[in-house]
């Protein structure tokens, strides 16, 4: 069963995707999946990862989405939120039900404070 979020905002000529804001997916991470799209190389850096995160970089994206539930709630991030919009619309696309993008991205999620994990090249 699909998770609500109690503010979606849609994109504007995506109505079938939305975007989430960190304030909101930090207390649903448990409810939702979470994929980061960004390259392995970023994980390392300085924006570190979140740790519930399914990391799948954008190229790879319609090769492993056939991997999980098409009516599952799927978030996608990325750093600052626009490859994380792309991956949520691909996902649309290919018939997931309940897709959308982190407002933001990493970047934001770090601004707030969030917990964050990383490698020892990205402390």
């Amino acid at each position: 069963m699909a998770f609500q979020f109690k503010n979606k905002y849609p994109l504007i000529d995506h109505q079938e995707v939305y975007e989430v804001l960190a304030d909101e997916l930090v207390n649903a991470l448990e409810h939702v999946v979470l994929i980061d799209v960004r390259e392995s190389e970023e994980l390392d850096g300085p924006l570190g990862y979140i740790q519930q995160v399914h990391h799948i970089p954008l190229a790879q994206l319609n090769e492993e989405l056939p991997r999980f539930n098409k009516d599952e709630t799927i978030v996608f991030v990325c750093a600052a939120g626009s490859r994380s919009i792309y991956a949520a619309l691909a996902a649309s696309r290919e018939g997931f039900l309940d897709v959308a993008s982190m407002a933001g991205g990493m970047q934001i999620w770090n601004a707030k404070g969030f917990p964050t994990k990383f490698n020892k090249s990205g402390e």
